[in-house]
Order: structure tokens, then C-alpha cells, then sequence
């Protein structure tokens, strides 16, 4: 799964319930919004059982980024355009669980050839940052993603 998580844009992991999550989002006390950034926060306590969930769907033993684990919202009109994260290297990918979205909300990766992928509300991904992608919000309503880095269990 390392592996391939690396090599793919993107893969579809498992289906997740995110409901307890968005009951939480009026609660989440969102900073100001930079340009096209997205704003987050740190994922509350109450998305350690998605986490948990997603973290099984891998082959091997992974752990995850606690520092890194948030939720991001890319509100409506808003986006960014290409570029990579750097990662350090004992990651293996990034997950996004989207908890609410729209249709026009997308990621688009060069070798994709200009095709825009929607991510469904309650589904979980694998998202390759070290490949080039941009993203964007072109719909009406907010998008909002739990985000957490998967990496390598140490030895």
C-alpha cells in the first residue's frame, strides 16, 4: 500500500462516518483565510474513531501525524494552484475524509491531464502531496476535509 499510495494521485481508501464530526463543525472556531488557503483547525477528540477506522484500511502498521491532523475549510470561490507539499521521510500520504462539500469543489493534478476529481462527503482518500495539484472551491458552500499525514510505523 506504501507504495502505492506514493505512486497514485490519489485512491479511494473505505467509507467512513463523519457525522459526529460535522455535528461539531458549528462549534469549530475557524481562524482568518489567507488568499486561497484553506483555514484549520486541530482535529477535535472526536475524530480519533474515523482516524482509528481509516488508519485499518492500510496493509502494513502506519501511525499518523497528531500534529498535523486537522480539519480544513476551503470556503466557496476560494482555492490555490499548483504546487507540492514536502514531506518528510517517513510519510506515506495524506488522507482527506471530506465531512461537507459540493460539487463544484475539486483537485486537479497535472498528469491527470486536466481532469477535475470531486471527493464525496463520508468517503476517505489517499492523497499524494508530493505530486503537483491544485485545488479549488467553485461552488456555492463551504468545503470542509478532516486531514491527517499517514506515516511509517518506526521499528
Amino acid at each position: 500500500m506504501e507504495q502505492a499510495a506514493r505512486a497514485s494521485c490519489w485512491l479511494y481508501l473505505c467509507d467512513v462516518d463523519v457525522a459526529p464530526l460535522v455535528a461539531w463543525l458549528p462549534n469549530a472556531a475557524w481562524p482568518p483565510v489567507k488568499g486561497g488557503q484553506p483555514n484549520r483547525v486541530h482535529a477535535p477528540d472526536i475524530a480519533q474513531p474515523i482516524i482509528d477506522q481509516v488508519l485499518g484500511c492500510f496493509a502494513g502498521p502506519v501511525t499518523y501525524s497528531r500534529y498535523y491532523a486537522c480539519v480544513s475549510r476551503v470556503i466557496a470561490g476560494r482555492g490555490f494552484g499548483y504546487h507540492q507539499d514536502p514531506q518528510p521521510p517517513e510519510w506515506i500520504t495524506r488522507v482527506h475524509v471530506p465531512l461537507v462539500t459540493n460539487p463544484a469543489a475539486w483537485f486537479m493534478w497535472e498528469e491527470a491531464d486536466g481532469v477535475k476529481v470531486h471527493f464525496e462527503a463520508g468517503k476517505a482518500y489517499s492523497f499524494n502531496t508530493l505530486r503537483r495539484h491544485a485545488f479549488a472551491n467553485d461552488g456555492d458552500t463551504d468545503r470542509v476535509h478532516l486531514l491527517f499525514d499517514v506515516q511509517s510505523r518506526p521499528n
